[in-house]
């Protein structure tokens, strides 16, 4: 579209006018992985990631190596995954998970309430947060706080992980 001396591209983008050129930024929803063996609890997590405008659930797992095989298929921008599943443990498959996509940021989710002693195990797994499942208002920080670049641990846990860094 031209306005005055100026070209713009509108079409679901954000647009950004440079003199007579054109540049179109197309709007990209962050894109989560959800791993969980509960079938249930997965639907909650996506309509609770969904509720969101900017993020969008691009795969769900069962299971750790469910989750490992679809890291390199969909090329999520996060994962979200529970400690307790068949097959591989959230800790196992963050593990496997860091040797493929080092910088990959994962929350952990657990149904206990995250102890230092968790939050130690799941930083040196590669988990950048950890967060119970009882609330999904944390679940929604523990991604803003991922996505952001920034821990999501108890605030007394030291902050480091091991994935990589």
């Amino acid at each position: 579209m031209v306005i005055g001396d100026s070209l713009y591209c509108a079409w679901n983008t954000n647009t950004v006018k440079i003199d007579t050129e054109v540049v179109c930024l197309q709007s990209m929803a962050v894109q989560i992985l959800i791993a969980d063996d509960d079938a249930p609890i997965r639907r909650l997590l996506r309509r609770v990631i969904e509720d969101h405008a900017e993020w969008k659930v691009c795969g769900e797992a069962e299971n750790g190596r469910e989750v490992l095989a679809k890291v390199t298929n969909l090329s999520p921008d996060v994962i979200v995954m529970d400690l307790a599943m068949p097959q591989m443990n959230g800790l196992q498959a963050a593990r496997e998970i860091c040797k493929v996509a080092p910088h990959l940021p994962m929350l952990l989710l657990t149904v206990q309430q995250v102890s230092r002693e968790l939050a130690d195990e799941a930083r040196s797994a590669g988990f950048q947060g950890a967060v119970s499942k009882s609330t999904g208002s944390e679940v929604v920080k523990g991604i803003e706080s991922l996505l952001r670049k920034e821990y999501f641990f108890n605030s007394a846990f030291t902050a480091q992980s091991s994935c990589g860094d």
